[in-house]
């Protein structure tokens, strides 16, 4: 082997390897033989079974949509940031989960671009002024250390009964506002559809991403 050149085995090299080979074998042998039955039965039951349809056994992965399929669409009330003022805008949700406001319904017909577009990951809904304002100050919390509640106003007051607020964590804000809790639920529920997909595909990535640690296995 290598350098060296080979020599044929002496009795004793043959005995050890003779030996050697036989304990591999011997410790092998009993999954072989469960294997082996498993096998034989299975064979057994495709041949009695021949007309039926074999069941994959593995999982079945739903398909992607597609990225154009219109999710949630309709006229809503959106605080406009460059304005600093309510709009009425044309709110469209893909199956991409992005929630993209148009300046009208014939806009997005049109294919013109959205004027906002804002993916909700990690983000998370509130529907009453209450639940923003307590979340606004569990993270941003008075400097000065006072714990008193007060019933402080919004930081943006809703023109209507029913406001959803879209919380993102380093990211600026959504405001949106309906004239009735049914629409404010369907709209609520969306959102948090959305939010539980991307955190889902969110996490998927940094899996995916870790560096390949190189595992050694003791034989």
């Amino acid at each position: 082997m290598g350098g060296s050149s080979s020599s044929l085995l002496d009795e004793s090299k043959c005995t050890y390897i003779r030996g050697k080979t036989e304990a591999v074998i011997k410790n092998f042998s009993p999954h072989y033989k469960r294997q082996y039955a498993v096998s034989f039965c299975k064979h057994i039951q495709n041949e009695l079974e021949q007309n039926r349809d074999l069941q994959s056994q593995f999982l079945k992965i739903k398909p992607p949509g597609s990225s154009s399929m219109v999710l949630y669409e309709g006229e809503v009330s959106h605080f406009a940031e460059d304005l600093k003022k309510w709009k009425e805008r044309y709110i469209v949700i893909k199956n991409n989960y992005a929630v993209e406001s148009f300046e009208s319904k014939e806009a997005f017909q049109k294919g013109v671009s959205s004027k906002t577009c804002v993916l909700p990951v990690g983000g998370k809904v509130l529907i009453t002024g209450e639940e923003y304002n307590t979340l606004s100050d569990k993270h941003f919390p008075e400097p000065n250390g006072s714990s008193e509640k007060e019933n402080t106003q919004a930081f943006v007051v809703p023109p209507k009964e029913f406001p959803v607020y879209l919380w993102q964590p380093f990211l600026r804000h959504s405001y949106y506002c309906f004239l009735d809790s049914e629409a404010q639920k369907q709209f609520s529920t969306m959102l948090n559809d959305c939010i539980r997909h991307l955190n889902h595909e969110h996490k998927f990535c940094q899996i995916e991403v870790l560096p390949e640690k190189h595992v050694e296995f003791a034989l």
